[in-house]
């Protein structure tokens, strides 16, 4: 309640966005936000992994054809913001974090 009643604010952006997270538990979160006072909501789809890859065997350009691993988390990403028991949530963007974790790297 902090966010939505203390500051005033009513949309939460969430880095990263988990793309497995379970639909009964994502659907109590969006229960819970919207008892908040949080209606919008801006995932993110996180890179990180696939950069730290790109870095690791020395490529330009992650592989990206349909069946890659970017492709499949990419598509499980854009099914998890797909709200379906929302509880009046609105997905009003969404973002890629393209940061790397340079301890994984180090």
């Amino acid at each position: 309640k902090l966010i939505g009643t203390n500051v005033g604010a009513n949309t939460l952006h969430l880095r990263p966005w988990a793309i497995d997270f379970p639909a009964k538990q994502l659907n109590t979160f969006y229960k819970i936000m919207s008892n908040s006072g949080i209606c919008n909501v801006i995932p993110t789809f996180s890179l990180q992994r696939f950069y730290n890859d790109m870095i690791r065997d020395d490529v330009t350009k992650p592989y990206s054809d349909g069946s890659s691993p970017l492709a499949e988390a990419f598509m499980r990403f854009e099914a998890v913001i797909q709200p379906r028991d929302s509880a009046g949530i609105n997905m009003v963007a969404w973002t890629a974090d393209m940061s790397l974790d340079l301890h994984e790297l180090l």
